[in-house]
């Protein structure tokens, strides 16, 4: 039953990021950006919170996170963010709505690090989120710029 709530939840979530065009699978020129194009933007610590608080198990910690525009999803975020699940610090990529608390959801799951530590979906429309996602290195350039 609750995994029933979960699921209809989450596709009542993911319907405004559901019209978003475009596809991880349009070209090798859509991922060819670099942050040198892109504008790096600021996630606000409580959207970051909201992020890690999806956590599959134990707590996971924000250190730090930047996002980018999604080149190839209109009205979403591609959102790198450092943290540290208490044995080491790694990096994930979220897809969000928002760089706020107030609008970061629907968010999703994109490389593997968010996947495995989140319980945020990675999917839209069937399709899978993964690293190759247009604006992925974008966001995680900016974490070290």
């Amino acid at each position: 039953m609750k995994r029933k709530a979960i699921a209809i939840i989450t596709a009542l979530l993911l319907a405004p990021l559901s019209a978003c065009g475009g596809s991880a699978s349009t070209g090798a020129a859509s991922t060819t950006s670099s942050s040198a194009t892109a504008k790096c933007l600021d996630v606000d610590a409580d959207a970051q919170k909201t992020i890690t608080d999806g956590a599959k198990s134990g707590t996971l910690t924000p250190v730090a996170a930047k996002a980018v525009k999604a080149p190839a999803r209109s009205n979403a975020y591609i959102v790198a963010m450092k943290f540290n699940d208490g044995n080491g610090e790694m990096t994930g990529v979220w897809m969000t709505s928002g760089l706020t608390a107030a609008d970061v959801s629907p968010l999703m799951s994109v490389d593997g690090y968010a996947h495995q530590f989140t319980n945020w979906p990675n999917t839209i429309n069937g399709e899978t989120l993964n690293a190759e996602e247009p604006g992925v290195s974008d966001a995680k350039s900016c974490l070290t710029d």
